[in-house]
């Protein structure tokens, strides 16, 4: 049996407060756009300092990123989370997406799909009961 150190300990009840937090501040989802929901993310990171890159499909992205790169990269202790952004209601993965999606898995990184603000929170502090 491991024991958790007070230092761990207190981690992990800093990060289920964090989390509580978040939950009882964030508006419900319905199908807001990718955007909304981008910016959500953003900002939680930020409060949380946590790196993270969004990218917003502009012209200007499309010039340097492959097609179907995921739109939310974000840095965490020992691994890269990725996610690619959809509208609760129709939103769908196109053929590069899907392409890229098993070169990544493949690497051992996938690429999680999100359409909430819950499903970004459990992608990254585990199941929310």
């Amino acid at each position: 049996m491991t024991h958790m150190t007070e230092e761990a300990y207190m981690d992990v009840q800093r990060r289920m407060q964090i989390l509580q937090d978040s939950i009882d501040k964030s508006i419900p989802d319905g199908d807001a756009p990718e955007s909304e929901l981008a910016k959500k993310i953003r900002k939680h990171c930020k409060d949380n300092g946590l790196p993270c890159l969004i990218f917003p499909q502009t012209p200007d992205v499309r010039k340097f990123l492959p097609k179907g790169w995921p739109d939310v990269e974000i840095l965490l202790e020992g691994s890269t989370l990725y996610l690619e952004l959809k509208k609760v209601k129709g939103g769908r993965k196109s053929p590069a997406q899907i392409r890229l999606g098993f070169q990544f898995t493949y690497l051992g990184n996938p690429i999680h799909e999100c359409k909430t603000y819950k499903r970004f929170l459990e992608l990254l502090y585990g199941d929310i009961k």
